[in-house]
């Protein structure tokens, strides 16, 4: 009997081999050896389907290989299509709690949009709902608008929707130590002049909530899409109203931005927008400047509106003058 040769020999035990592994091509006699070559050679078993066959090796079996490889591949492309139909071809997912977060905001009147992870409105976003107590929690940026200042912004989190804005911020500066003594000083004071105010763009000419955009069309031999012109309009909102009534119609991407101006005259000068002059708040306006007067020595002063002009020394300077009556007396 003719002993067996090198290629039908099991790679392990020098037995007659009966089987080749599909992924190397290793001769083994048995299961054990075969799973010994798989523990000592770190090899898989499995077939390299991207491996190159040569046209002169290819045969029924590698045939049946291919063939269930695309079988398999149509089944996964059918999975990711159902996949991207669910989530509205939007990519991936987004997970329960925001779902729950954006079907509450909606059934309150206001609209969320959540970005891709990674980005940083997102990583900072901490808005939430809590079934238990079935109480929103947002995420609220604040922008301080001081006088010849930069303005200041200031991330707080787990403002309850249902509670008015003003203490919340108030509690919130409390409990921060960063915050400047200037924006301490603003908020505790109460002063009726501060004004809160959430910023929104606008169509020219919109004065509704919400109107379909429309497109002028310029009819000629080079006709053109004229784009209608956006402004941003700042609705003033009084602090003690709930989180909600003041979000409510609006359109945000993960959390709100409250701009809070120490006085309409700071507004004015930032020249970021309009003014919601039809707002339900009324603005308070500015006080008006004191009358001037001139004193002795030509200083310039500022007096009540009741003085009078013949106080003393208010004319010093510019010497004696006498009335009409006395010129016609003389």
């Amino acid at each position: 009997m003719s002993e067996p040769g090198p290629s039908t020999q099991c790679a392990l035990c020098t037995q007659l081999s009966k089987y080749t592994c599909p992924r190397c091509n290793t001769k083994t006699c048995s299961l054990a050896c075969s799973k010994s070559h798989k523990s000592k050679d770190n090899c898989s078993g499995e077939r390299d389907k991207s491996k190159y066959v040569p046209m002169n090796e290819y045969g029924w079996g590698t045939l049946a290989d291919d063939y269930s490889y695309l079988e398999g591949l149509g089944r996964n492309v059918a999975t990711w299509g159902r996949d991207l139909s669910k989530g509205k071809g939007k990519g991936k997912w987004k997970s329960p709690k925001l779902e729950a977060l954006r079907v509450q905001l909606a059934a309150r009147d206001v609209k969320i949009h959540f970005v891709e992870e990674g980005m940083e409105k997102r990583r900072l976003n901490q808005s939430s709902w809590d079934p238990r107590t079935k109480t929103v929690y947002l995420t609220v940026e604040f922008v301080f608008h001081l006088q010849d200042s930069q303005p200041i912004r200031i991330l707080t989190h787990r403002n309850n929707l249902s509670l008015p804005i003003g203490p919340s911020l108030a509690s919130h500066i409390k409990h921060k130590s960063d915050i400047l003594a200037s924006i301490s000083d603003l908020i505790s004071s109460s002063d009726p002049r501060i004004l809160y105010t959430i910023a929104r763009n606008q169509i020219q000419g919109q004065e509704t909530k919400y109107h379909a955009p429309t497109l002028n069309i310029r009819l000629g031999s080079t006709s053109a899409l004229t784009r209608p012109k956006i402004r941003k309009v700042f609705h003033p909102f009084d602090p003690s109203r709930s989180l909600q009534d003041c979000l409510k119609g609006l359109e945000m991407v993960e959390y709100p931005t409250i701009d809070v101006f120490a006085s309409k005259a700071v507004f004015l000068t930032s020249r970021l927008g309009e003014l919601d002059e039809n707002a339900e708040v009324q603005v308070p306006e500015e006080p008006p400047l004191k009358k001037r007067k001139i004193e002795t020595g030509g200083l310039v002063g500022y007096g009540e509106d009741s003085q009078s002009d013949s106080d003393t020394g208010g004319i010093g300077l510019l010497g004696g003058y006498e009335s009409a009556e006395d010129d016609s007396h003389s």
